[in-house]
């Protein structure tokens, strides 16, 4: 998926001057820039030194120091004059790869990756160890020739190129290095940072994070991007009141600008990891910092896309064309949007079509439930209760019996005397309820029976 990574713009003519007087220079200034180029800082966090002056090892006849048993080794080139840094603070400088040794001839003596200005931060392992042990060794000003085995550099892994002007680092190499210390810089989180170190702190974090993505370490691209959005968050984005009122607007502006291409990047790492629905969280919480935020507006629907949420997607592009209404990305996943919706139209056509259901006749699971809850309220009310002694004592044998014995018992009084009427009263009175009770008994002993044998069936089944 190609991603569009934001890059550090320029704010002025006089800016590009400064910077090509720079460059023509043998040596940076001591002041910083405003655009501060740095290497990734990862995450975790290691314990600081003593607070002892360093001590220098031993050089050998050719002025190497061995820095940790042969396995990193330095040796000064040109001299420093100012103060070596310390836990917690950050180095500016220059810093040129070569590979050592190996099997590949075309590596020999050639010049791999080069970060001409870069800064990060000691402890926070920016740097490969090599680097960053040497740097604690070096002062202000000072150019050092460094040499390291693979564990000390970048390993099994290697490091990959950024662009065609870089060579790749294979894996398990021994590496050179040419570092030159340009300025070491205070972090003292006891004080309130300047607004325009503030602006140089973000400023190094994407560009650091833009470099870790090309070479595609997702993990530490993600870290620098967070740390770069972190920078203003107990501040806020408010310039301070020394600052000019007529600047104060466009200063907020950039500051607002500059986090929100973070967030958008810190969408992008997410969307290549596969986590789409964190990608989607992260570009919709900087688009409430800045709403028109064309990057962050295209990775959101991007993310939407891939989670099939048409709807959404639909209404974060309609947004990003709104302020750029060519912008090619926002229009590529438009036409993805629109196949995507086309294809899930016509697969539910054909869905519909076939009629899958139809021969499964699943009841009414609803209907069946609510029934079957009306039925037992019903059967706690009283008239469910007369209607069940009604329908127990009398079915159609006993109501038969009961009109039998009546009309024998109305023929009797027609047809006999009056001195046998007591007789046929005593025989209906004691003949009838032993006549219901019979037919009562015999009725329950064939519904066992029938109760019984649906058990069994039941059973077999």
């Amino acid at each position: 998926m190609p991603e569009i990574i934001e890059e550090l713009e320029e704010d002025s003519e006089e800016e590009k001057k400064d910077e090509e007087e720079e460059e023509q220079e043998p040596e940076p200034p001591k002041e910083q820039p405003e655009k501060k180029l740095a290497q990734f800082a990862a995450k975790d966090e290691v314990e600081a030194d003593s607070d002892d002056e360093k001590e220098s090892p031993e050089k050998d006849a050719d002025g190497w120091m061995d820095l940790m048993s042969g396995k990193i080794k330095m040796r000064s080139l040109k001299a420093g004059t100012g103060r070596q840094p310390e836990m917690k603070e950050d180095c500016r400088c220059s810093v040129d790869v070569y590979v050592v040794g190996g099997d590949d001839d075309s590596y020999d003596g050639k010049k791999c990756i080069s970060w001409p200005e870069i800064r990060f931060r000691i402890g926070e392992h920016e740097a490969v160890p090599m680097l960053e042990l040497s740097l604690r060794h070096m002062k202000e000003g000072e150019q050092a020739e460094l040499f390291g085995m693979p564990g000390m550099a970048w390993g099994a892994t290697g490091l990959k190129a950024a662009s065609e002007d870089e060579m790749e680092i294979p894996p398990d190499v021994n590496i050179k290095m040419i570092v030159t210390l340009y300025e070491v810089l205070s972090t003292d989180l006891s004080q309130e940072t300047p607004w325009n170190e503030m602006i140089n702190m973000v400023s190094w974090r994407k560009f650091n994070g833009n470099d870790h993505f090309k070479r595609k370490d997702y993990r530490k691209a993600e870290i620098c991007y967070k740390h770069g959005v972190e920078v203003f968050s107990a501040r806020g984005f408010d310039p301070p009141e020394s600052m000019r009122e007529k600047d104060r607007p466009k200063a907020k502006a950039a500051a607002m600008n500059i986090v929100c291409d973070l967030g958008s990047n810190l969408a992008a790492v997410y969307l290549e990891q596969g986590e789409t629905v964190k990608a989607k969280e992260t570009a919709l919480a900087s688009l409430e910092t800045r709403p028109e935020h064309v990057k962050c507006l295209y990775r959101a629907s991007k993310a939407c896309l891939i989670l099939d949420d048409f709807e959404e997607c639909e209404q974060l592009l309609e947004r990003g064309l709104k302020v750029e209404k060519d912008n090619v990305v926002l229009k590529r996943v438009e036409a993805e949007l629109n196949l995507k919706k086309r294809r899930y139209e016509a697969k539910s056509k054909r869905m519909a079509e076939t009629n899958i259901f139809d021969d499964l006749a699943y009841p009414d699971l609803v209907k069946a439930k609510a029934e079957k809850e009306a039925e037992e309220d019903y059967e706690e009310t009283w008239t469910y209760w007369i209607k069940k002694e009604i329908d127990t004592w009398f079915t159609k044998k006993i109501i038969t019996a009961v009109v039998a014995f009546t009309l024998s018992l109305m023929v009797c009084l027609m047809l006999l005397p009056k001195r046998w009427w007591p007789l046929g009263l005593i025989g209906y009175v004691m003949g009838l309820p032993a006549t219901i009770g019979i037919i009562s008994a015999t009725d329950d002993e064939k519904r066992e029976k029938m109760n019984d044998k649906n058990k069994k069936d039941k059973k077999k089944r």
